[in-house]
């Protein structure tokens, strides 16, 4: 089963190749996790790149922290 679908599998994608650096989890050309490793990439990161494949986003932080929850009033039914 496996073998059928290795022979299923698409090349890697772009992302998974930057500056010199290939995906540690690359054969080759091929993806050795997914069939499609241009999916993993659609929406983000994918989640088996190695850290210098990821793309670095900076935390924007803003003035206000939550401390903690104010507690609410609760509201009694009549009986």
């Amino acid at each position: 089963m496996k073998q059928d679908l290795r022979k299923h599998r698409q090349p890697l994608s772009r992302k998974c190749v930057k500056n010199e650096h290939t995906c540690s989890r690359a054969d080759g050309d091929l993806c050795d996790v997914y069939l499609f490793p241009e999916a993993k990439w659609r929406l983000g990161d994918c989640p088996m790149a190695d850290t210098e494949l990821k793309t670095q986003t900076a935390k924007i932080q803003t003035g206000k922290k939550r401390v903690g929850q104010q507690k609410q009033k609760q509201k009694r039914g009549l009986r």
